[in-house]
């Protein structure tokens, strides 16, 4: 299934922004009410469809928790989003992107469409200006695009996400035969849900280095674009636990069907490549299996998918930033997705990397910005670290804590650990309410039960690296980990807003 759709920002931007700014006008006169009533020094003032709450003796974060009793929500819950334009974009984007470098790929392009240069890491000059629009990326599979303000930015607006997803990686030498037929051996990357990818129909993908005709060497981004593999279980006859249980040996059990054997001459890999590139010689390779079916979205509420974890952080980020793309007087704006988040992150492209500091680096040298002066425009600053977070299970409530859990339909989550595996804090916190309040978004906090544990992410490396205070949200989502994934549509239409409000959101880090 391809999706083709009409560019259609501009429409749906202009749209959300008149609904905005229709709830946030009722709302000032309600609010204005209750304070003159209660005689309290407060003043509210509507600026540019924005509700900016000042407060004498209180802060800002508490008087929006007072907006929050009667203000309506931007987005109905209940409503049928199988037609609305982002979702159709999310859909052809998640389809689009089997792999990490596919998504950087599609990313490009539509950066590139948008206007913004692309940058090389490896050239010494970088002609970068004030108002100017940027992108780079790192080994294929790593995007980071920005937006520099009118002036020396004085703060940052991080928005942060990764492109990887658990998944099967093909062994180096990973052609066997056996009982007749012949299979690919994979290991497995991250951490899948291992019995979900039984009985699947499987591509493969990812990245090929080879030697062409010419003896060149090249690098190819591969895509079946359709079924070659397939994991079979044991018959319920033969292995009657079956019914209940599935046990899996991940050498002996994993291996995909291909064909039959005496098909072909070479191996099945050099075959399935032969159809896409011409080659002397392959000499590299990072191939991964992956299911073929197409996203599909359920009664226009919710999207069935591999890959939301965390191609919805993606592309909420990445569509985010195009649609607030204006530079500001001050404040840059930038948006990462890294790779190998699944694995740690511990890699040249991973969230452990230096690659954000250095963009950030090399761009304030070339804007004839001294140390100092970057030194207190990260201080200034704010991360917003967008990866999935769980919602409650209908079948499995007794894994999540009662108190403080997500559901699906109910808005982004604001993900907390005490033992900082999420960067999330009072201040960070704040920081979502207070824009959520103002566009009308539902936030709900989640965090793990005391006796169980949470998983990780990269807003707690990154903050520490940069010295960046830094939030953890995501959207809800069920089976996270699985080859077939689960969320309400709303929550991502919700997400996007909120992160384009969070691109212009003024960072109050209070050090006093």
């Amino acid at each position: 299934m391809t999706i083709d759709i009409e560019k259609s920002s501009g429409r749906v931007t202009s749209s959300v922004d008149e609904t905005t700014v229709k709830n946030l006008s009722s709302e000032d006169e309600k609010v204005s009410k209750i304070h003159s009533r209660k005689r309290k020094k407060k003043r509210i003032r509507k600026s540019a469809g924005k509700l900016d709450v000042s407060v004498k003796s209180k802060s800002s974060f508490d008087a929006l928790k007072e907006v929050k009793v009667s203000q309506k929500a931007l987005f109905k819950r209940t409503a049928d989003y199988s037609k609305n334009p982002e979702i159709l974009d999310l859909c052809n984007f998640i389809e689009k992107s089997p792999t990490a470098w596919h998504a950087v790929a599609n990313m490009k392009k539509e950066y590139i469409e948008a206007g913004f240069k692309e940058l090389v890491l490896t050239e010494i000059e970088w002609n970068v200006d004030f108002g100017g629009k940027y992108f780079v990326t790192q080994n294929g599979s790593t995007f980071l695009a920005f937006v520099l303000p009118t002036e020396k930015p004085k703060s940052f607006s991080v928005i942060g996400a990764h492109t990887d997803s658990p998944a099967l990686r093909t062994k180096p030498s990973p052609e066997k035969t056996s009982s007749g037929v012949n299979l690919l051996c994979p290991e497995y990357y991250g951490g899948p849900i291992l019995p979900t990818w039984f009985d699947r129909d499987l591509g493969l993908a990812g990245r090929v280095k080879y030697i062409d005709n010419d003896g060149k060497s090249k690098c190819y981004i591969y895509n079946s674009e359709r079924a070659v593999a397939f994991l079979s279980t044991a018959p319920i006859h033969m292995k009657r636990e079956q019914l209940t249980k599935l046990e899996i040996n991940e050498q002996k059990n994993l291996p995909v069907i291909t064909t039959l054997t005496g098909t072909h001459d070479r191996p099945f890999i050099e075959v399935l490549l032969s159809e896409k590139i011409d080659f002397k010689k392959i000499i590299g390779t990072e191939l991964f299996l992956y299911p073929v079916q197409e996203p599909r979205i359920i009664n226009g509420q919710f999207l069935s998918s591999w890959r939301l974890d965390n191609l919805l952080g993606t592309h909420a980020g990445y569509r985010g930033l195009l649609l607030n793309a204006e530079p500001e007087e001050n404040r840059a704006k930038i948006f990462i997705s890294w790779d190998n988040e699944e694995v740690g992150s511990n890699t040249a492209q991973g969230a452990a990397s230096m690659l954000l500091e250095e963009v950030m680096s090399r761009v304030c040298l070339q804007l004839k910005m001294s140390y100092s002066e970057l030194s207190a425009a990260k201080n200034s600053s704010g991360l917003i670290s967008v990866d999935s977070s769980h919602a409650e299970h209908p079948n499995y409530k007794e894994l999540y804590e009662p108190d403080n859990t997500a559901y699906m339909g109910d808005g982004p989550v604001i993900k907390v650990n005490a033992q900082q595996h999420y960067a999330t804090d009072a201040i960070s916190q704040g920081w979502i309410h207070e824009v959520a309040l103002k566009k009308g978004i539902p936030v709900k906090e989640f965090c793990a039960r005391t006796d169980g544990r949470c998983g990780s992410t990269i807003g707690s490396i990154v903050a520490s690296k940069l010295g960046i205070r830094g939030v953890d949200i995501g959207v809800a989502q069920l089976a996270m980990h699985s080859s077939r994934e689960h969320f309400a549509l709303v929550d991502h239409l919700s997400m996007m807003v909120l992160l384009r409000g969070l691109y212009s959101h003024p960072f109050d880090v209070e050090y006093d």
